[in-house]
């Protein structure tokens, strides 16, 4: 504080004046305490200013009451005014001085006025709250919501004062584009997202199908999209490969990723194969008598009623399945373990009697041991049914559905208990003139 006689005051006074600077600590003619009181007891807000120069060298961060450009001695209240507009601006005439007060749902921060709520350019996470701090940003709660990034797999909320853009669950966020689970690589068809294992990169999916340079279906394996024949892969006791195919990929429970298909050699002729893709190579294959065309849960099924069991270390013909299917060609198959010891299947082909069996079969496997049944009901002579798919519903069939294999794509649909149909919405029936167009139906 600056106690003078009057002659002193005077002449500091007209010092100030005279250099324009504000009046505070290191300037004689302040007249109120480093507390922001007035001789006349008043209480008024402390103002920052930014230490870059909005005061005179020597004031403190923290400024006093007054601007720092006002006569020595304020006329009226406009001598006071300071330029900001969240100050109440006033001339103290018994006190020869001028009081600035912060007003109400105002912040002044970094010498700079903000409205209540206002925030800064570069962060949405703070926020003016004259109620916590008038002179400094105040954090929002974590969990509110803050700058939308324009992207619809983030959830945008604040956390410790930052604006944070966290992945959704299910999705990928990689190079700033979102993908869902199971969405390709635009850039590579063997990668996937599986947020599961990364949500900032693809992931590359053994078994997964896809077309390399030349257009031969294929399979993903070894970090490359391959085909059935590369590096000699299925030459099985020195014959030849002259051609192959793929025919279905599955992950096998308990397993890895298996393929099976059929190769053609110039010693064998044409045999079906198992071979597994997943790991850094591929397996010796199994191969067998037929072609194999449909793979699920622990099951591989094929032409002339070919069935072949996986018994967690290798694969065997399972002569118990291939004796109740008869020796049709199977083209569909779906499975998925009921209970400890039984698995259920869903087996589609040619009918084995197009007059009294369908050509769908539900099979119980239990320990390597099978029951099928057929269904009631007949289907058109010589009809094939293709691709099946069914759900588990208390250890039992859940709804269930079945593709018509051959010129007409029929889709059926069985509920839990009843007759596979399709008969509309579930199922769809292929006119001869129209497509499916749910309008006719037909139990089988």
């Amino acid at each position: 504080m600056c106690f003078f006689r009057r002659e002193a005051a005077l002449m500091a006074l007209t010092l100030c004046a005279a250099l324009s600077w504000g009046c505070t600590d290191a300037n004689p003619s302040y007249q109120g305490g480093d507390n922001g009181v007035g001789r006349d007891g008043s209480v008024d807000r402390p103002i920052t200013r930014d230490d870059a120069g909005d005061g005179p060298v020597g004031d403190s961060t923290v400024d006093q009451l007054q601007p720092d450009v006002v006569p020595a001695v304020c006329g009226t209240d406009k001598d006071c005014d300071d330029g900001r507009d969240c100050t109440d601006d006033r001339c103290d005439k018994a006190a020869q001085k001028c009081i600035n007060t912060l007003k109400s749902n105002r912040c002044l921060i970094g010498g700079k006025c903000y409205e209540k709520d206002d925030s800064p350019s570069d962060n949405s996470c703070s926020v003016c709250s004259p109620g916590d701090d008038p002179l400094a940003w105040t954090a929002r709660s974590d969990g509110d919501a803050c700058d939308d990034d324009g992207l619809a797999c983030t959830t945008d909320t604040c956390a410790q004062g930052k604006c944070e853009h966290e992945v959704k669950a299910g999705n990928c966020l990689i190079n700033g584009a979102c993908l869902a689970d199971g969405d390709s690589d635009p850039n590579d068809a063997c990668k996937e997202c599986a947020a599961s294992q990364s949500t900032t990169q693809t992931t590359f999916v053994d078994g997964k199908a896809c077309t390399p340079v030349g257009g031969v279906a294929a399979f993903c394996a070894r970090a490359a999209c391959r085909d059935v024949v590369e590096d000699n892969t299925l030459v099985v006791g020195g014959a030849s490969v002259r051609s192959s195919q793929l025919n279905a990929v599955a992950k096998v429970t308990g397993s890895g990723v298996w393929a099976v298909g059929e190769y053609t050699s110039d010693t064998d002729g044409t045999r079906g194969v198992i071979a597994r893709l997943d790991g850094t190579a591929l397996s010796t294959p199994t191969t067998t008598p037929d072609a194999l065309n449909a793979i699920s849960h622990r099951l591989a099924v094929g032409d002339n009623g070919g069935a072949y069991r996986f018994s967690g270390t290798n694969w065997t013909r399972s002569l118990s399945l291939e004796g109740q299917l008869g020796g049709k060609d199977r083209y569909g198959l779906w499975g998925a373990t009921a209970t400890a010891t039984t698995s259920v299947y869903l087996v589609s082909g040619t009918n084995v009697n197009v007059n009294t069996e369908p050509a769908i079969w539900e099979c119980t496997d239990s320990l390597g041991l099978f029951n099928c049944t057929s269904y009631e009901g007949t289907i058109s002579k010589g009809a094939r049914i293709g691709a099946v798919f069914g759900t588990l519903a208390g250890g039992s069939f859940g709804p269930s559905w079945a593709a018509a294999f051959g010129t007409y794509e029929d889709i059926y649909y069985r509920p839990s208990s009843g007759k596979w149909s399709w008969n509309g919405p579930q199922g769809c029936f292929d006119g001869s003139n129209t497509a499916c167009d749910n309008t006719d139906s037909h139990d089988f």
